[in-house]
């Protein structure tokens, strides 16, 4: 019969995907992401984004020196960047305190996560600092972090299932 032969492979296919096996799929998933999301990071924290510009009473606090680049001396005027935290926890090559990585049956959850407080003897952890930005809490602006990739980076988790299910299928 003619449909077996399509049938049988594509069940094949299914319960390869069903299985479970793709977990090099689910971590590049988490590779491509956090990728995407520590390089809007820096776009946006640098002012190439929609994040809401420092207030001036920020800029004038930082140009009275107490926060000033390594590299020039000048005052800094990036966002979300005094301490180099938040964005280093989106770095998926090396495990830092803060990060989440977490399998998942049908895939992985990355981004910021567990106990580690933000500074030290601070009460708020390195998650809270990212959620409170996020989401814009209390009188924060609304600087999104954890945002949906954009469509370069669909395509791309869309090549590496593909990848990955002909890889299994075989």
């Amino acid at each position: 019969m003619a449909t077996g032969v399509v049938i049988l492979p594509l069940l094949r296919l299914k319960d390869s995907l069903r299985s479970g096996n793709l977990r090099r799929v689910f971590n590049r998933w988490g590779v491509r992401y956090l990728s995407f999301a520590q390089e809007r990071f820096d776009k946006y924290s640098k002012g190439g984004g929609d994040w809401t510009p420092l207030k001036k009473s920020t800029i004038d606090r930082r140009r009275s020196g107490t926060k000033r680049s390594k590299s020039s001396g000048l005052p800094k005027t990036t966002i979300l960047r005094d301490t180099g935290v938040l964005l280093n926890t989106l770095d998926f090559r090396t495990k830092v305190r803060g990060q989440l990585r977490e399998d998942l049956p049908n895939g992985i959850r990355v981004g910021f996560g567990g106990p580690a407080r933000h500074g030290s003897g601070g009460i708020a952890t390195i998650a809270d600092i990212a959620s409170f930005h996020d989401s814009g809490a209390g009188h924060l602006p609304k600087r999104t972090i954890i945002a949906q990739p954009d469509q370069i980076t669909i395509k791309q988790m869309v090549d590496d299932l593909v990848d990955g299910a002909l890889r299994e299928y075989k």
